[in-house]
């Protein structure tokens, strides 16, 4: 599913080299699910919901909200503070 993700991209590019606002949206979610170490909290039909790319990118498509919250708290540097 990353594969063809990853080819969708690579393919849907303007002759001028831009993207569609639906590969925008892939591109971001991609760089979102790149910065997710692991998780805790998520569940469905009570079971928890292990973490790996393919769900994380399936979760985050669907809740953009949790996209955004994603890319504005990795933004901020004094959240990496030893």
């Amino acid at each position: 599913m990353e594969q063809e993700r990853r080819e969708k991209l690579a393919k849907g590019k303007n002759k001028d080299g831009s993207m569609s606002t639906d590969e925008m949206f892939v591109a971001v979610t991609e760089s979102c699910v790149a910065r997710i170490k692991s998780w805790r909290g998520f569940y469905e039909n009570e079971k928890p919901v292990p973490f790996d790319a393919d769900t994380a990118f399936e979760i985050l498509d669907k809740n953009r909200w949790l996209r955004d919250q994603i890319i504005e708290n990795s933004q901020d540097v004094e959240n990496f503070r030893c």
